[in-house]
């Protein structure tokens, strides 16, 4: 399990340097591979998409991140579906214990 706090120092392809969280690993978070898809939403955005069921919007999301330009909202938005993806999940997880 992960100490929560801890952080990575990762790369990105423009060459930036960034601190990430590492995703807390138990067993009632249910994020297991948060953090793996969460490195793929910020070196392969359009991967994301394909990995939370939306192959339409990863196929979007190839197109604007093919320019150099569109790399960033690629980006942004892949990591904030990815959030709402958890978000879903979590919320489905709460209906089905309470029934």
């Amino acid at each position: 399990m992960v100490k929560p706090g801890v952080v990575v120092l990762a790369a990105n392809l423009s060459g930036w340097w960034t601190l990430l969280p590492l995703a807390r690993t138990s067993k009632n978070s249910g994020s297991e591979d948060g953090w793996m898809r969460l490195l793929i939403a910020l070196l392969l955005p359009w991967l994301t998409f394909f990995t939370i069921g939306r192959p339409f919007a990863g196929i979007f999301c190839l197109l604007l991140q093919i320019t150099i330009i569109g790399w960033l909202p690629a980006t942004i938005w892949a990591v904030y579906a990815l959030g709402q993806y958890k978000t879903d999940k979590k919320i489905a997880k709460a209906l089905s214990a309470k029934a």
